[in-house]
């Protein structure tokens, strides 16, 4: 148990993020994602004005059946408020069916959404679900967020 508080520790350190760096995974049902299930990433209160890059973040295996992963991702903030929904088709797999991503046997995909603004003060909450057209799709484990301060 110390060995492995030390080893989260010392990997911590060495990957310094930028000041406003963020980035957090929700876990999908083992069972399989369904349509109306929204995963939901709290803004926390932005410190600082600036452009800010987001990217969702797919953790997939073998078992995803599809070529395109398909999302709907809506962003609300507050102070001042601002509304916004995006549809992404996210391959994760070429043309040939091979798997995308880094990793052996669990996949992970970073995919840019969109630049954007966020004010000092600022707040809010981004939504992801699948609006693939099967209510439940499986092979799909986590979906992260990841907010970047561009200097």
């Amino acid at each position: 148990m110390l060995v492995a508080i030390i080893s989260i520790s010392l990997l911590s350190s060495c990957m310094q993020q930028p000041s406003g760096y963020s980035s957090r995974f929700k876990s999908v049902s083992s069972s399989g994602w369904n349509q109306h299930d929204s995963l939901c990433f709290d803004i926390d209160t932005v410190s600082n004005t600036g452009r800010y890059d987001f990217f969702v973040e797919i953790r997939n295996d073998y078992t995803f059946p599809y070529k395109y992963l398909w999302l709907s991702v809506k962003t609300e903030t507050h102070h001042p408020y601002s509304y916004r929904c995006d549809t992404l088709r996210l391959p994760i797999t070429d043309e040939s069916g091979d798997f995308q991503g880094s990793g052996l046997t669990l996949f992970e995909h970073r995919h840019h959404i969109y630049p954007a603004i966020l004010h000092q003060g600022q707040y809010g909450r981004i939504t992801i679900q699948h609006i693939m057209r099967q209510d439940v799709i499986q092979g799909i484990s986590d979906i992260g967020l990841t907010i970047y301060p561009l200097h």
